[in-house]
C-alpha cells in the first residue's frame, strides 16, 4: 500500500478523514459508507493505511483479527451506518477485531448512542472480548474511560443490567479498571451502584491494593469510605499498605497514601505477600520518605521474612546508599539472608557495589569464605582490596566448599600476590591440598605466577607433592597433565629445578 500512497497523495489523507466528514453529513443517507465498510479488501485496505483501533487488545504473538464492517463504524461512533447495518440484518454480536465484538469496542470510545443501538438489536451485554484483554465485556471497556464519554456508558450499560462484578480472565472487574486509570466519576458511580470491593484481581489485589498502588490519595480515601478491607491480604502485594509502600520509586514517592492507611489503622508490622512487610517493600524501592514514615509508626526494623529476608538485603536491591544508612542506624540486621542464602553484604558484593560493601563492612557485616572465593575466582580485584583486610585467620585455613581449595588456593591460581601474602601472614597452610589433590604452589606454578611460586616456597612449601594426576609443582611450571594445551612456564620451572637440587644437597648434607 505505500507505493499507491506515493503514487496518490490524497490516499493517505482519505484513510484518516473519510469517516470525520461522515460524523459531520446531516441527514441523508449513508449508503457509500455501508458500501464501503462492507467490501473486506476495501475495509482491509483502509486499515493497512489508518488503522483507528491501534490494535489495541491484541498481543504480539496473536495473528490480526479482521474487524467487521459494524466493528468497525461501532469503533468511530457512525451511528446512522451501524443503524443501516443493524436493519439490514448484521447479526449485533458477530465476531471480528482486536475487542471481538462491536459493543465492547463502541463502550470503551464511549459511542453511547452506538451503544443503545447494539443493544436494542440484541448485543450481548455480557459478552467478553479475546485478545491481550481477555474476558473484558462491555463494562470493563467502558471503565477504563479512554473518554469523558464513557460514564454515560458506564450508567446506560448499568441501566441495562450489565454485570457489575463481571471477572474479566485476570479476575479484574470494572471498579478494578476505572481504579487503574483513576477515574474517580467513574469509580464512585460503580460503588453507588453496588461493585464489590473484596474480589481480588490477579496478582495486583482488590480495589484498595490497586488505588494504594497508583498513589491516588482520593481514590484511597473514597474506597476506605466505602468500607474497604484496610489489611485485605493479596498473595503478591500482602496488604494495601504494602502495596503503597513499593508502587513508587524514590523520585516520585507518595507518601500521603502511606500516612492515610496507617491513620486508618493499616498493621505497618503486618507479615504477608512476596515482600514481607511494608517496610521491605519500601526499602526494595529505594524509598527513604516512606521507609521514614514507617519507622515512625513502628515498623520493625529486625523483622525477617518475604523474598529478600530482611529490610537491609531488599535495600542493598535497590542500591540506596541514604536507605541503607537510615536502616543501619535503627540497628538492621546485617547478616540475615534472602531465600537464595545472601546476606546483604554477600548480595553486593555480587553485584559489585563497592559503596554497598564499604558501608555495610563500617557497620559490622563479616566477610564470609564465600565472599573471598567469589572474588578471586571473578577476578574483582577492586573488591578483593575491599575485603582483604577482614580477612581472618580462621578463613585463611578454612577449607571451602567448592573443590576443597582454601583461599590461598584461589589467591595462587589467579596470581593474586597481596591476598597470597596476607593468608600467608595468618598462618594458612601451604601444604593443604584440594579435592584434585593440588596444594597453592601446583596451582601458582601451573599458572606461571613466579612471585607467588617464591613465596610459597620460602613458607615452605614442598616440592615433591604429588596431585590426582601424579604431578609435582615442577610437572605443572612443565605443562604436564592431561590437558594437552597446557603452556610450560620455563622461569617458573628453572626456579623450581633450582629450589629442588638445593633441597637435595641440604638432605645430603
Amino acid at each position: 500500500m505505500r507505493s499507491d500512497c506515493e503514487v496518490f497523495p490524497l490516499v493517505e489523507y482519505a484513510a484518516q478523514s473519510w469517516y470525520r466528514h461522515s460524523q459531520l453529513q446531516q441527514g441523508g443517507d449513508h449508503n457509500r459508507e455501508v458500501a464501503f465498510l462492507q467490501l473486506d479488501k476495501a475495509r482491509a485496505d483502509w486499515l493497512k493505511i489508518d488503522n483507528p483501533d491501534d490494535n489495541f487488545g491484541r498481543s504480539g504473538n496473536e495473528r490480526p483479527v479482521t474487524p467487521s464492517a459494524l466493528y468497525c463504524a461501532s469503533l468511530l461512533g457512525l451511528e446512522a451506518v451501524v443503524s443501516d447495518l443493524l436493519r439490514s440484518g448484521v447479526d449485533a454480536n458477530i465476531q471480528g477485531g482486536p475487542h471481538g465484538f462491536a459493543l465492547i469496542v463502541a463502550s470503551r470510545q464511549g459511542h453511547n448512542e452506538v451503544v443503545k443501538l447494539l443493544l436494542d438489536h440484541g448485543a450481548d451485554i455480557n459478552a467478553k472480548t479475546p485478545g491481550r484483554s481477555k474476558g473484558h465485556t462491555a463494562l470493563h471497556a467502558a471503565s477504563l474511560g479512554f473518554r469523558n464519554a464513557t460514564i454515560a456508558v458506564v450508567r446506560f450499560l448499568l441501566e441495562r443490567g450489565a454485570d457489575i462484578d463481571a471477572q474479566s480472565d485476570s479476575e479484574g472487574t470494572a471498579l478494578h479498571e476505572a481504579i487503574s486509570v483513576r477515574n474517580t466519576e467513574i469509580v464512585r458511580l460503580l460503588l453507588e451502584k453496588g461493585a464489590r470491593l473484596d474480589i481480588e484481581q490477579e496478582y495486583v489485589g482488590t480495589a484498595l491494593h490497586i488505588a494504594s498502588r497508583s498513589g491516588s490519595k482520593d481514590l484511597v480515601q473514597l474506597l476506605l469510605e466505602s468500607g474497604a478491607n484496610i489489611n485485605a491480604p493479596n498473595e503478591h502485594y500482602g496488604t494495601p499498605l504494602q502495596a503503597a509502600s513499593w508502587g513508587y520509586d524514590a523520585d516520585t514517592g507518595c507518601p500521603e497514601v502511606v500516612r492515610l492507611l496507617l491513620e486508618n489503622g493499616a498493621d505497618v508490622n503486618d507479615q504477608s505477600g512476596r515482600y514481607g512487610n511494608a517496610l521491605q517493600a519500601a526499602s526494595i524501592k529505594g524509598n527513604r520518605k516512606i521507609a521514614e514514615l514507617l519507622l515512625r509508626s513502628g515498623a520493625d526494623v529486625h523483622a525477617q521474612g518475604g523474598q529478600y529476608g530482611s529490610v537491609l538485603r531488599a535495600a542493598a536491591k535497590s542500591r540506596s546508599i541514604e536507605l541503607m544508612q537510615l536502616l543501619l542506624e535503627r540497628t538492621a540486621i546485617v547478616k540475615a539472608r534472602d531465600k537464595r542464602g545472601m546476606n546483604p553484604l554477600q548480595f553486593a558484593i555480587y553485584r559489585n557495589d563497592a559503596i554497598q560493601v564499604q558501608v555495610l563492612l563500617q557497620n559490622g557485616a563479616s566477610v564470609c569464605d564465600n565472599c573471598f572465593v567469589f572474588v578471586l575466582k571473578n577476578r574483582k580485584m577492586d573488591m578483593v582490596a575491599l575485603l582483604l583486610p577482614h580477612l581472618t585467620t580462621k578463613l585463611a585455613s578454612k577449607t571451602c566448599k567448592l573443590y576443597s581449595k582454601t583461599i590461598l588456593h584461589w589467591a595462587a591460581e589467579i596470581g593474586c600476590e597481596d591476598t597470597t601474602q596476607r593468608c600467608l601472614d595468618l598462618g594458612a597452610s601451604v601444604h593443604a591440598q584440594d579435592a584434585f589433590g593440588e596444594t597453592p604452589l601446583h596451582y601458582a606454578a601451573e599458572n606461571g605466577h613466579f612471585e607467588i611460586c617464591k613465596r610459597l616456597v620460602h613458607a615452605g612449601s614442598r616440592l615433591d607433592v604429588l596431585d590426582s594426576h601424579q604431578r609435582t609443582p615442577l610437572g605443572c611450571a612443565r605443562g604436564e597433565g592431561p590437558d594437552t594445551n597446557r603452556e610450560p612456564h620455563s622461569v617458573v620451572a628453572d626456579y623450581l629445578v633450582y629450589c629442588s637440587a638445593g633441597t637435595a644437597d641440604a638432605n645430603s648434607g
